[in-house]
């Protein structure tokens, strides 16, 4: 547990640096959409790129930055004109409400409906299944969002479409696999009852494979709220983070980067933990 900690201040930081690296040295970084207004002064013109000079000199910026954090401050958001702290505060239970939500929907139907394939109930049932998840994973998550938009549903709906695909696949492939295993076709020549066959002899060997899956998952459902809120209107990290990235705001783009990566690596930390503390060594193999 202290080596995953580690792991994940470490990888935080470094993305949190990374990210920023990449919004101020690319393109256009320091150019404002508000300059190109012709009814504007030039004073007001002016005064639009002093507000934008953060960031200039990168190295003097991260300095600043990692000094900000350590007495608690996360910057200032140069295109909302508010500390970046509070914008997170704000947001961050309506993205987080959401991918849990999605996830929960997106874990209980790939798990009956893998299940139910896996125990060959319906062949019917399970082409429909397998229809429904490819055409989830062709759609583009900004047309799911505009689709919750038009259907007034919320927006997990569209999170839970994103992520049902890859766990519904995966959960079925790993349940064929185990279908096939010789302790498996042992319980069924024994004559275990269907049910017990497939969570006692099917289901339960897998689950070190699904915490996996689930942490790999948790990433892709937060990357899918950027395009989902932004569709939406939703008022959380996900259309705060396309503004930033739109504005290039170099401190609101690092924080969000910075979390990112946090989340993304507790998940997976959790993940790795829980199989040691269940199944120990090998199982966690």
């Amino acid at each position: 547990m202290i080596r995953q900690c580690a792991k994940v201040v470490l990888a935080v930081f470094l993305g949190g640096i990374a990210g920023a690296a990449l919004a101020r040295y690319s393109a256009g970084f320091g150019i404002d959409e508000r300059e190109m207004d012709a009814r504007r002064s030039s004073a007001s013109i002016e005064t639009i790129r002093h507000s934008r000079s953060e960031g200039a000199d990168f190295a003097v910026f991260c300095f600043g930055f990692l000094r900000g954090m350590a007495h608690g401050e996360l910057g200032y958001s140069t295109t909302l004109n508010r500390p970046v702290a509070d914008l997170i505060r704000e947001r961050i239970a309506v993205t987080v409400a959401e991918i849990c939500e999605g996830l929960a929907l997106a874990i209980v139907a790939s798990s009956v409906l893998a299940g139910l394939t896996a125990m060959r109930i319906s062949r019917v049932l399970g082409a429909v299944s397998e229809l429904v998840a490819s055409v989830s994973l062709c759609v583009p998550v900004a047309i799911l969002g505009y689709l919750c938009l038009l259907l007034r549903v919320a927006p997990f709906w569209a999170v839970a479409a994103c992520t049902f695909p890859h766990l519904f696949r995966y959960t079925a492939n790993l349940l064929d696999l185990a279908d096939r295993k010789n302790h498996v076709i042992a319980a069924r020549a024994r004559g275990v009852s269907r049910f017990r066959l497939h969570t006692m002899h099917r289901l339960l060997p897998c689950v070190p494979e699904l915490l996996a899956t689930l942490s790999l998952v948790v990433s892709i459902a937060f990357g899918s709220t950027i395009p989902i809120e932004f569709a939406t209107e939703t008022p959380g990290l996900g259309q705060l983070a396309w503004q930033a990235a739109s504005s290039r705001d170099l401190a609101l783009l690092c924080v969000l980067t910075m979390f990112t990566a946090a989340l993304v690596l507790s998940a997976s930390g959790v993940a790795e933990v829980s199989r040691v503390w269940y199944f120990g060594e090998r199982g966690a193999e």
